[in-house]
């Protein structure tokens, strides 16, 4: 049977919702975890009225782009990334089975930094910079430690 080709990126722009969480792998590969906050709005057909819609998106960020994130990054900041959508699936200490779809950003992404609410300072934007690599030698999503949930 043949392989069929398949594509996997996800690209966000918000507003985080946390300040970032950041924790270290065993071998040291530091990563953060954040809700990112997306905006939509529509008109309603029956009032007229504009409705706005916000959606939360869980973001994990691994390797020196997390190391950006917290060191630089807070409750409020906008920012742009680009990763993959990957599902993880646990058991919780109950017996609970748990799962959780999030937006990975490893050295294959990349995250960048807008400015937006928590900018530290106006004259000197981060939106200014290239987008941060991710970083290398990110371990796989497979090996992290299943047994902390988000």
């Amino acid at each position: 049977m043949a392989k069929k080709s398949s594509f996997n990126q996800v690209i966000l722009m918000g507003n985080i919702g946390n300040d970032p969480e950041p924790r270290s792998t065993p071998n040291g590969t530091q990563i953060v975890n954040l809700r990112l906050a997306t905006d939509d709005s529509y008109k309603d057909r029956k009032s007229g009225q504009w409705v706005e819609h916000t959606d939360w998106h869980s973001v994990t960020l691994i390797g020196k782009v997390a190391e950006i994130a917290s060191r630089y990054l807070s409750k409020g900041d906008q920012i742009l990334v680009k990763g993959k959508l990957k599902t993880r699936k646990w058991e919780s200490e109950n017996g609970e089975k748990r799962s959780i779809t999030e937006v990975v950003v490893d050295f294959e992404g990349t995250m960048q930094m807008l400015g937006g609410k928590g900018q530290k300072n106006p004259q000197q934007g981060p939106g200014d910079q290239p987008p941060a690599p991710a970083g290398e030698g990110a371990p796989n999503p497979e090996d992290w430690d299943d047994d902390v949930p988000f």
